[in-house]
């Protein structure tokens, strides 16, 4: 029998004793229990929440097994429609000249797309018979280069290289297992990729082929699962389910700073002008300067969802020192943030299945 307010619990065995325990909850199985219900809320749907800005006034977004190209100034919209499964991962090039998305379904052979959204029409198509959906993807700064993480068991990792930058004759560089933990991102930087997920993130380089080494991480953080991360100059910062920014030497792959940013988890990070843009478990956005050597909270805002962040995306000033406006996906609903203004809009709703998108 457990008594009034749960806090004890009384028992009675044959030998007729009557025996009242004190019911106490272990603090690490509570925490560990709130992590995965922050990871299970950041990975619920079944759809890839991602929304990014193409050319122009262009926002790109999957949904039901295409990819949407929305220009709402001018109240138009295109697809690119040679997926035949759910879209698991999108990514677009630096210069947003290139959108690579790929297949989620892995009972089969997944593809890569990679197209053209200006025009939504096919590069290049990339395949492998050992991958088995995708989870994320990412173009090297060059653009000569596309990683992508598969979402089976192993979490294969291939890197596909295109020659002189022609993507139609592009080949698969490097591959290798990605090990049994989730990974959450995968990164570029100049010489090397960066895979991120629940307690490690891993540093792969592609000299001679394809070789790992464990990024050192602190005690205090070593329960922490990275869900995100992003190149702030030479700088690493990865973004916690515990609400932290940590902060990675890339010479060395440790850390060298970890500051609490937000009361829960971070969810998104996205490079800025100012420093970095992060998105929260509980829909903040926030933009961050890095002064003196440590992150000062410059804007925030409040998308209206107590739902997380899945992604964030940016469009710079003209002026090429400041943001201009946010692309924030919550709620299965893109939100456009106006910097200068501070409004929130809401850009498009990404439908499940069977459902039409709004703008």
């Amino acid at each position: 029998m457990i008594l009034k307010g749960g806090s004890h619990v009384i028992s009675a065995g044959d030998d007729h004793a009557i025996m009242i325990w004190r019911h106490e909850i272990d603090d690490r199985l509570l925490s560990e229990r709130q992590e995965s219900s922050v990871i299970d809320a950041v990975d619920a749907t079944d759809i890839c929440c991602t929304a990014l800005y193409g050319c122009a006034d262009q926002i790109i977004f999957p949904t039901s097994g295409v990819c949407l190209v929305m220009n709402a100034k001018r109240s138009t919209q295109n697809l690119f429609q040679r997926h035949n499964s759910q879209i698991g991962a999108v990514a677009t090039s630096s210069s947003r000249q290139l959108v690579a998305s790929g297949d989620s379904c892995s009972d089969f052979p997944s593809k890569i797309w990679i197209w053209d959204p200006q025009t939504c029409t096919e590069i290049a198509s990339l395949s492998d018979s050992r991958l088995r959906g995708v989870s994320a993807l990412a173009f090297s700064p060059d653009e000569n280069r596309l990683a992508c993480v598969s979402s089976d068991e192993n979490h294969r990792i291939f890197v596909w290289t295109a020659i002189n930058g022609n993507w139609s004759n592009a080949y698969l560089s490097a591959y290798s297992l990605g090990g049994h933990e989730k990974i959450s991102f995968v990164q570029f930087t100049q010489t090397q990729l960066i895979a991120g997920g629940r307690n490690n993130l891993n540093f792969w380089s592609f000299v001679p082929n394809l070789s790992v080494s464990k990024g050192v991480v602190s005690t205090q953080s070593q329960d922490d699962t990275l869900l995100c991360g992003a190149m702030m100059g030479e700088k690493l910062i990865t973004g916690t389910s515990e609400g932290s920014f940590i902060t990675w030497d890339l010479t060395e792959n440790k850390i060298v700073g970890e500051v609490k940013a937000h009361t829960s988890a971070v969810t998104s990070l996205r490079a800025c002008p100012e420093g970095i843009v992060s998105g929260s478990s509980d829909g903040l956005v926030t933009i961050w300067v890095w002064s003196s050597d440590a992150f000062q909270k410059k804007l925030s805002f409040d998308v209206g969802t107590t739902s997380a962040i899945h992604s964030l995306d940016i469009w710079p000033h003209s002026n090429g020192h400041s943001t201009m406006k946010i692309l924030a996906v919550s709620d299965s609903t893109c939100f456009e943030i106006s910097c200068v203004t501070g409004r929130v809009t809401k850009a498009a709703k990404i439908p499940t299945a069977g459902e039409e998108s709004t703008c």
